[in-house]
């Protein structure tokens, strides 16, 4: 309220009231002396006024009086303000319990100007978030907020909780620093818990002295840290400190173990192993585990009756024996009982481990039936229990001869016998004899020690051979065979069987051809031989024998054998030509395709030529009529035609002078009937076809020259017909 007053005594117009801070200049008009004039104003406090701590307002007046002076009057009030500087923290967390490691929490942080002064340098600490933020200026009631992200560490879980305490700090308008702290705890489920797995290498084992290897692994399937994991195996003698595994953590280990005796006999070996580990609350988790491993048992054995004595001779003779028992099988065995019913010997071994041996001795004395039979079997038997109860056994026999009679095998001589022969050729123990005896199956045995490479071959047990027809080879066999007497098996004697498998008679075939080919003087052509072994007999020493016609030369000749095993080799004498083939197959054949030359006529006159062949062997021919074939052909005199027709049909295409080869060399030259040259050559080819060339009549002169160097001159006219 300013309350304005004319304290003078004269008239004061023109009164001016000022105040800067309520924004006031108001002219209130004319004061008589002693007159007052108010006026109220409001004025709202500003934040500037509470940070200043007091509201100092100055305000002014003045007037006019009749001679033109200004009195004027100013006044102060100040108003104190009652400051409140204050600031809250408060935290919160998205999350009020935690199972894991690298879990994450977001913490909120939210700041407020709780009291009524502005706040400035607002600073946020957190050392577990690691945050120091300068979040400015707050004015009273206002707030900020900031959201932090943090990971959950295993030390965290381990820990139980996560206590978190922030503080906010800030400075007033008078440089005092009002600050505030928080706290939020998040609870940790905490789940301790540990594993073990244990595996082997092998699921089954035989013998003692195997190694199975054991691997165990452990892992720390809860979510705090163990300590002090103990890894315990009593039976692989085990007992280590693995030492801290976090959550999710493995741990293995290999252990090697060689199985026992007792374990094979057990059937099983059963191993258990156990874990333990101390949490961060003094708990200790544990786990084991189990594995089996099956024995494949097997049990077995042997028993060994052996003597020193290999005959017996006399009444009253003493046979040692020694009888060995050996526990062949995986396991060992009890209760072992060894008998020899034909001394009276019996024995009870109380163990036997697997791989061991125990010789034990016996005798008999020989009796007259011993003596009578000529030989003494004895015969030893052993039995035991396995380790899950059965029983096994074994037993074995010795064989001992008497005085050895005189047995005699000998040799056998067959004879000779065809390929194709099947039957029977001999028997062997004929001319055997034992104790001066012809021996009998009931006596003796044989057994064939060598067989000379003989596959068809029937053996009867009565000593008979029989042949088995077109399997064998021919040749001369020898085969050995052991004679043996029945009741003493060491009495032997050997002998060698001869015998000899020829081949069978052998069935050639021969022909031959000159394909009906027409023939000139001086041409060359060819004859095919074709020869054949139609037999079921190999020939041997085959020759093929072509006695040429004195109208012809030789020239050479090929070969084409249906076999590998058919090689020709070539002679020749005079006219003749001599193939000879050393073996020729049965069922083969062989073609010569022979090169020939006609020879020029002695005359003008044509001239018949026979060409004989034939084929022979080492073996006897059973159908001789095929074994010669002959061709007859005809050399034609030298003929020069005198028409052609070349018109591309294959037939009288050329001018094809026949026997023109009869000359050594020769010269042609063909004109026109204007006496132009068309064509000349020197060793004319037949080739001429009057190609480019008018049908008409033509003209040649043909040289030719023979051996002797004496030329022959031949005229004439051709006539060229074309369509």
């Amino acid at each position: 309220t300013l309350t304005v007053t004319n304290t003078g005594n004269t008239t004061l117009t023109d009164v001016m009231l000022v105040d800067e801070m309520l924004e006031v200049s108001e002219n209130v008009g004319t004061l008589l002396p002693g007159q007052s004039a108010s006026r109220d104003y409001t004025y709202t406090v500003t934040q500037s006024d509470i940070d200043n701590g007091s509201i100092v307002n100055v305000a002014s007046t003045t007037g006019e009086d009749p001679n033109g002076d200004m009195p004027e009057d100013d006044t102060t009030v100040t108003v104190d303000v009652d400051q409140n500087s204050a600031i809250s923290l408060a935290k919160s967390a998205d999350k009020s319990v935690v199972t894991v490691a690298g879990e994450e929490v977001v913490y909120t942080l939210t700041v407020t100007n709780t009291g009524n002064t502005t706040l400035t340098d607002v600073m946020l600490v957190d050392e577990m978030l690691e945050v120091s933020e300068n979040v400015g200026t707050l004015l009273p009631g206002q707030s900020v907020s900031r959201d932090y992200t943090y990971t959950v560490t295993q030390s965290d879980i381990d820990n139980g909780s996560i206590v978190n305490v922030a503080s906010v700090s800030s400075e007033d308008p008078n440089g005092d620093t009002p600050g505030d702290d928080d706290e939020v705890t998040v609870d940790v489920d905490q789940n301790s818990a540990i594993s073990l797995a244990k595996s082997a290498d092998k699921s089954v084992v035989t013998v003692a002295g195997e190694e199975v290897v054991y691997t165990l692994t452990v892992t720390n399937t809860g979510n705090t840290t163990l300590t002090d994991v103990m890894l315990v195996d009593e039976m692989l003698e085990v007992s280590e400190n693995v030492g801290t595994l976090l959550p999710g953590q493995s741990v293995s280990r290999d252990y090697t173990y060689t199985v026992t005796q007792s374990d094979i006999d057990s059937g099983a070996i059963v191993n258990v192993a156990s874990v333990e580990g101390t949490d961060p609350n003094e708990d200790t988790p544990g786990d084991d585990d189990e594995v089996i491993i099956e024995v494949d048992q097997n049990a077995g054995i042997e028993i060994v009756k052996t003597t020193t004595s290999e005959t017996f001779l006399a009444l009253g003779e003493v046979i040692e024996y020694t009888l060995t028992v050996t526990n062949t099988g995986s396991v060992t065995l009890t209760n072992i009982v060894v008998r020899d019913p034909l001394t009276g010997f019996e024995n009870v071994i109380e163990s036997l481990a697997p791989g061991a041996s125990i010789s034990l001795e016996t005798s008999y004395t020989i009796t007259a039936e011993d003596l009578e039979r000529g030989t003494l079997v004895n015969t030893a038997a052993v039995t035991a229990e396995t380790p899950e109860g059965g029983t096994i056994g074994d037993e074995d026999s010795v064989t001992i001869g008497g005085g050895a009679r005189p047995i005699i095998a000998n040799d056998d001589e067959l004879g000779e016998y065809t390929v194709n022969f099947g039957g029977l050729i001999g028997n062997i123990l004929d001319n055997d004899l034992l104790d001066g005896q012809p021996v009998t199956m009931d006596n003796v045995d044989f057994v064939f020690t060598e067989l000379d490479g003989i596959i068809g071959l029937l053996i009867n047990p009565n000593g008979e051979l029989s042949l088995i027809p077109g399997v064998n080879e021919a040749r001369e066999y020898r085969l050995r065979y052991v004679l043996s007497e029945v009741l003493n098996p060491t009495n032997t004697d050997d002998a060698f069987v001869t015998f000899r498998i020829l081949n069978d008679e052998v069935d050639m075939a021969v022909s031959k051809t000159s394909f009906d080919v027409e023939i000139y003087e001086g041409d060359e052509f060819e004859y095919e031989i074709v020869v054949s072994n139609n037999g079921e007999t190999d020939a041997e020493d085959v020759v093929i024998t072509d006695d040429l016609p004195n109208g012809v030369s030789y020239l050479g000749s090929t070969f084409t054998a249906s076999s590998n095993a058919i090689q020709p080799v070539t002679s020749t004498n005079g006219q003749r030509v001599t193939w000879t083939v050393a073996n020729f197959p049965a069922g083969e054949t062989l073609t010569i395709r022979v090169q020939v030359r006609a020879n020029a006529l002695p005359g003008t006159s044509a001239q018949t030529i026979t060409n004989v062949v034939t084929v022979s062997s080492a073996g006897e021919e059973i159908n001789p009529v095929d074994n010669t074939d002959s061709d007859v052909n005809t050399v034609n005199p030298f003929f020069i035609p005198n028409v052609i027709t070349p018109n591309g049909d294959n037939r009288n295409d050329s001018f094809e002078i026949k026997g023109l080869s009869k000359f050594a060399s020769n010269e042609i030259v063909i004109f026109n009937r204007y006496g132009d040259h068309v064509f000349e050559r020197t060793n004319y080819q037949n080739d001429w076809t009057a190609d480019n060339l008018p049908a008409g009549t033509y003209f040649y002169v043909l040289v030719g020259t023979d051996a002797t160097g004496r030329a022959h001159e031949f005229k004439g006219w051709i006539q060229v017909i074309k369509d």
